[in-house]
C-alpha cells in the first residue's frame, strides 16, 4: 500500500502541536504498525517524552512520538511529512529502548561470545533519508543523541515550509 505524502503545508504547520502521540500507521488488511502510543513502562516512556521536547526545543519544528507496537522501543521524531506514513517522518529522531533482565538472559544464550547489554534503557540517535542511507547510533545521553542529529542531520529539505523555523 503506498501512501500519497504532500508537502507540508502553511496551514497544516501552523495547526500542528508542538507534540504529539501517534497511534501507529495502518499498512492495510487491519495491521498497524508502530502503534504502542506509549511506552512499556514510565521510564521508557518519559525518555522518549524528553527527546520529543529536546528535539522541540533545539528546532522548533512538530515532533511525533512512535512507540512499536510491543512498547518496549521508541522514538521521537521531527515532523517532516504530512501525513504519516510507513518511512515517512523518520529522517531525525531520538530513540529509547527498554532491555529487561528476560531480554538480557536471552541474548547471552543466544549469543555467548557477543558483549551483552545489562537491563536498562538505551538511547540511539537516528539520522537519514526516507529509505537507504540511515544510521541509528546508540549514543550515552540524551544530550549525546541531540548532539549527534544536530551534527549529521540534513535538514535542507524541510526549509521549504514558509514560515518554519530555519
Amino acid at each position: 500500500m503506498t501512501t500519497a505524502t504532500a508537502p507540508m503545508t502553511q496551514a497544516r504547520w501552523d495547526s500542528m502541536t508542538t507534540i504529539e502521540r501517534s497511534p501507529g500507521i495502518g499498512v492495510g488488511m487491519g495491521y498497524v504498525v508502530g502503534g504502542g502510543y506509549s511506552g512499556a513502562t514510565a521510564d521508557l516512556d518519559a525518555t522518549v517524552q524528553a527527546a520529543a521536547q529536546l528535539l522541540a526545543d533545539a528546532y522548533g519544528y512538530p515532533v511525533t512520538i512512535r512507540f512499536n507496537s510491543d512498547r518496549r522501543s521508541g522514538g521521537a521524531w521531527l515532523k517532516t511529512d504530512d501525513p504519516d506514513g510507513i518511512w515517512l517522518n523518520a529522517e531525525v529522531g531520538i530513540g529509547a529502548s527498554l532491555i529487561t533482565d528476560d531480554d538480557a538472559a536471552h541474548w547471552a544464550a543466544r549469543y555467548p561470545d557477543m558483549t551483552q547489554a545489562a537491563p536498562g534503557i538505551y538511547v540511539y540517535a537516528h539520522v537519514g533519508k526516507r529509505v537507504g542511507e540511515y544510521a541509528h547510533v546508540r549514543v550515552d545521553s540524551l544530550a549525546d543523541a541531540l548532539a549527534y542529529v544536530q551534527t549529521h542531520a540534513d535538514l535542507s529539505r524541510l526549509t521549504a515550509i514558509e514560515g518554519a523555523p530555519r
